[in-house]
């Protein structure tokens, strides 16, 4: 009986309670990782003063999983569109959403980074000196007490940031154990309503997904307060990862989009950002 209560019972409580069914798997906690405050980088200096510019999203490449990862494909891609493409629609940066290393070790983040060098050096290749890569943490990132790895590894080296390019606001939030935790959802909340630019909020779990609650944020509470948040304060975009399959859904006056597994669906995502208009317009591409 007890055994049964401990596999079924605590994991709800986790849950229920705004800690995270993962706190429970891995014993990372968000409120260990997150601060009251959240971390403003730079924009990236490869869209200064551009109105209109593409960027590459992928998510849940499970870097160190038993299956092959098809990067060959993806770099093939990468440096034909750098090569041949209009100005507005080469990729400028890479947004990363999460679940990096399958199992949170070293070598999974050390493969994650060559591929990283690799792009940057094909951009250097065609006239980009830096090609930035962010991203967020994803809850397998956390296994095995893996958050001491993503933070001294992995680019930026933190969870919860934001950057300003011309006139969007890009938000990264750490969701890596299905919640935000009340200080960074707070902070968060007080930061939306002060900025007034148009948005864009990258999470790895899934805000509302379509409904789909076994892949989304699960406390209710709280995942109300974040639809609220971003329908009142001009968020425009939503991507996701967690679910490994595409889905496009409009909640509010937002949209979220849940990007393709790179490792698992074998795509990602190209995104072009038109920072006058205020639009954001984005198509999924096979490496398969």
């Amino acid at each position: 009986m007890i055994r049964l209560f401990s596999i079924f019972i605590v994991p709800l409580l986790l849950t229920a309670c705004n800690m995270g069914f993962f706190m429970g798997v891995t014993g990372e906690n968000v409120e260990d990782r997150t601060s009251s405050m959240i971390v403003t980088l730079p924009a990236p200096a490869t869209v200064a003063n551009l109105s209109k510019y593409s960027l590459i999203l992928i998510a849940d490449p499970h870097f160190g999983a038993a299956k092959s990862q098809k990067t060959e494909n993806f770099l093939a891609w990468f440096k034909a569109q750098m090569e041949t493409a209009d100005e507005e629609h080469k990729p400028r940066f890479i947004i990363n959403i999460g679940d990096t290393m399958d199992g949170g070790h070293l070598s999974e983040a050390n493969e994650y980074n060559a591929l990283v060098a690799m792009l940057a050096g094909i951009a250097k290749e065609n006239g980009l000196q830096e090609f930035p890569t962010y991203s967020v943490a994803g809850n397998h990132d956390l296994y095995n007490y893996g958050w001491d790895t993503w933070k001294t590894n992995i680019y930026p080296y933190t969870s919860y940031y934001r950057f300003m390019t011309k006139n969007f606001s890009w938000y990264f939030l750490d969701t890596a154990n299905g919640t935000l935790g009340n200080d960074q959802l707070t902070d968060l909340e007080q930061n939306l309503l002060l900025d007034k630019n148009p948005k864009i909020v990258v999470s790895h779990y899934a805000v509302y997904c379509g409904g789909l609650f076994e892949y989304c944020i699960h406390n209710t509470i709280e995942r109300n307060r974040l639809i609220s948040a971003f329908a009142r304060n001009n968020v425009k975009q939503v991507f996701e990862g967690h679910d490994h399959q595409e889905h496009d859904w409009t909640c509010e006056n937002f949209r979220e989009h849940a990007v393709t597994s790179f490792l698992y669906g074998y795509k990602f995502c190209l995104a072009t950002i038109d920072e006058d208009a205020g639009t954001v317009v984005y198509q999924e591409i096979s490496i398969d």
